[in-house]
């Protein structure tokens, strides 16, 4: 999400009339969502140098080139602590968003192909995410 947000898509990806299918062609795989996350972060926490490189065996780390401070693009961020491909993170967040009234656990389960208690889980972080994206704008705006 834009900067402020709890990270994962833009305001304007969510927005856009774009289809799932587009969205899944702009990220069709983990490395394109990796990318899009480290975009979004400032890449190495520590040092802020843009080079790092992926730690081989671990999901979701990185290593900076500078300092060598691996870190987890997606602390901080609703994906925290997930083994979840963020591919389906993504087309979860776009569904939630896409409908005016979100979306179910139950749609969620069938359409992304998880459990039902993942499904719930990944929505209620949805949610949160959301609503303090909202309470940061207002304070902004």
């Amino acid at each position: 999400m834009a900067k402020g947000h709890a990270g994962g898509l833009s305001r304007k990806e969510c927005e856009s009339r774009g289809t799932l299918l587009e969205l899944l062609d702009r990220y069709p795989g983990e490395e394109p969502c990796e990318r899009r996350l480290l975009e979004e972060k400032h890449p190495c926490p520590a040092c802020g140098n843009a080079a790092c490189s992926k730690v081989h065996g671990h999901a979701h780390k990185w290593q900076c080139t500078r300092c060598s401070r691996q870190f987890s693009f997606t602390a901080g961020t609703m994906m925290e602590g997930t083994r979840l491909p963020l591919r389906k993170w993504f087309a979860a967040i776009w569904l939630m968003s896409s409908q005016k009234a979100g979306i179910s656990a139950c749609s969620l389960q069938r359409q992304i192909g998880c459990s039902y208690k993942t499904s719930g889980r990944m929505l209620a972080r949805i949610r949160c995410a959301m609503a303090r994206s909202e309470c940061v704008q207002r304070a902004v705006g």
